[in-house]
This record gives structure tokens, C-alpha cells and sequence, in this order.
């Protein structure tokens, strides 16, 4: 997957939700590719950090339940 198509992955996501998470939306997103995890979330977090650059979300790590950090992407609403 490149930056581009993790883009409109995440724009299809963002059409319907106002957050996104990899440990709580990784699965939800449904990615068929015979590329390793680590390649894609590499992408996806490409894409999350450009769409942070131009505004359109902003990120934020908080503690779980189990006190791990998780980070958000939160989408800004005009």
C-alpha cells in the first residue's frame, strides 16, 4: 500500500467516523494485501500524519485501560 491509497482508505473511514485508533480500528478497516502489517500501519501513519499537517485531524495519546498509550487521530469539523 502506498501513502496515497492509505489516504483514501482513510477518507472513506473519516466519511463515517470522527476517530481513528490501530489498536481499536485497525481490523475494522479491512485491508486484503498480501503486505506485511508493519508496511501498512507504516502508510496508514504516513497518511494520518499528512492529513495532521493540513488540518484535518489532530492526534493525541492517552492511557488505556491497561496503561498503555494509544494514540488518536480526531477529525476536525469545520
Amino acid at each position: 500500500m502506498n501513502v496515497i491509497e492509505g489516504s483514501q482508505l482513510l477518507l472513506k473511514w473519516f466519511g463515517n467516523k470522527t476517530s481513528y485508533c490501530f489498536e481499536d480500528n485497525y481490523k475494522d478497516l479491512m485491508i486484503i494485501s498480501d503486505e506485511s502489517t508493519e508496511s501498512i500501519r507504516a502508510s496508514l501513519t504516513l497518511a494520518l500524519d499528512e492529513f495532521e499537517a493540513a488540518k484535518v485531524v489532530s492526534s493525541k495519546e492517552i492511557k488505556g485501560e491497561n496503561e498503555k498509550l494509544k494514540k488518536f487521530w480526531i477529525l476536525k469539523r469545520p
